[in-house]
């Protein structure tokens, strides 16, 4: 698979967890205040009213977000990294889902800020297993 092909993809990925947070995700979200301030709260708004038609599961709405952003990651990293043998590609493609990993488990200890969500694991935890299959099929 090319870098242009791998970047594609995680664009598409992290388009794809925006339109879940725009679409079905409550208003009181930062970003929300951000398109109000540049006037695209009635564009926004237009979108959400149109989606209401469909509600999707919690997992979707709450925890496949974090798991598609972190799938984009490990995407991108590898397309800049290319096939780095020296380990620091590996390293970099790693860094961010083992931080997130290890954030979950830190918020169950009460040690980082957050709630601890076993759902949010998953998606990480999925997110990682999908890139690893890619990987081992692309060679």
């Amino acid at each position: 698979m090319n870098r242009l092909v791998k970047i594609l993809i995680s664009v598409t990925l992290v388009v794809l967890g925006g339109m879940v947070y725009l679409l079905y995700r409550d208003r009181s979200l930062l970003m929300f205040s951000w398109f109000d301030a540049v006037g695209m709260g009635g564009v926004v708004d237009s979108m959400r009213a149109w989606a209401v038609s469909v509600d999707p599961y919690h997992w979707v709405r709450y925890n496949m977000p974090a798991g598609l952003w972190l799938f984009s990651y490990m995407f991108v990293i590898d397309a800049v990294w290319g096939d780095d043998d020296s380990g620091s590609g590996r390293l970099f493609v790693y860094a961010l889902p083992a931080l997130a990993l290890v954030s979950e488990f830190l918020q169950a200890a009460g040690l980082c800020p957050g709630v601890f969500d076993v759902l949010d694991v998953l998606g990480y935890l999925l997110a990682i297993v999908s890139f690893k299959i890619i990987k081992r099929y692309e060679r």
